[in-house]
């Protein structure tokens, strides 16, 4: 007897068309912390279901999120002392950092993220 193997992402995207054709996967990571494979999980996870709907026709959409309201969590190496007295303030009111969020943002955010983002 042969088993039909099924990937999992086509697993979850059987199981969310069974309550309708329209949806939307959304993922994110927080630029405040260093980039660990936790981020590179949500992301793939995320894109890899979103390309399983895609593939059975669904009407989907990508939301990936960069959350610049999580805290500036220390003064890591790459920053001067100044930055001790935002410590604990949205990284989207540093004044440094806030500008640089702006930067990337009108780029297209994060370079790890736009590995995964579909062209087309």
């Amino acid at each position: 007897m042969t088993e039909e193997t099924i990937h999992w992402a086509d697993v979850i995207a059987q199981n969310v068309l069974s309550r309708g054709n329209k949806h939307t996967v959304a993922s994110g990571i927080t630029p405040s912390g260093p980039i660990h494979i936790g981020n590179m999980r949500e992301v793939v996870t995320a894109d890899t279901v979103y390309r399983a709907l895609l593939d059975k026709g669904a009407d989907v959409r990508l939301i990936y999120i960069a959350d610049t309201l999580d805290p500036l969590r220390k003064v890591y190496p790459f920053l001067s002392k100044d930055y001790e007295a935002h410590v604990g303030k949205p990284l989207s009111e540093s004044p440094v950092l806030a500008g640089a969020i702006r930067a990337i943002q009108s780029i297209s955010s994060f370079p790890l993220l736009m590995r995964f983002i579909p062209s087309g």
